[in-house]
């Protein structure tokens, strides 16, 4: 029984690994995208941080702080 269930799961998943484009691929690979509002609101911040804090490797602990807290702020 056991058997008669797993070949076709087995078959299904592998057959859906060659397709890019495919819902189960891209979950799997990206995780669950956020919407398009949450992605403007994320750029707003990064963009916001690189002017407050423009060295890329002496800043990056103060940006990153900068922007988690800009994200919970915009409550997209």
């Amino acid at each position: 029984m056991k058997k008669n269930i797993l070949i076709p799961l087995f078959t299904l998943l592998t057959s859906c690994t060659s397709d890019i484009n495919d819902p189960i691929v891209r979950f799997w690979n990206d995780g669950i995208r956020p919407s398009e509002s949450k992605m403007s609101a994320i750029k707003e911040c990064l963009d916001k941080a690189y002017e407050i804090y423009p060295n890329k490797k002496e800043g990056y602990d103060d940006r990153m702080g900068y922007v988690d807290s800009c994200i919970k702020e915009k409550r997209y």
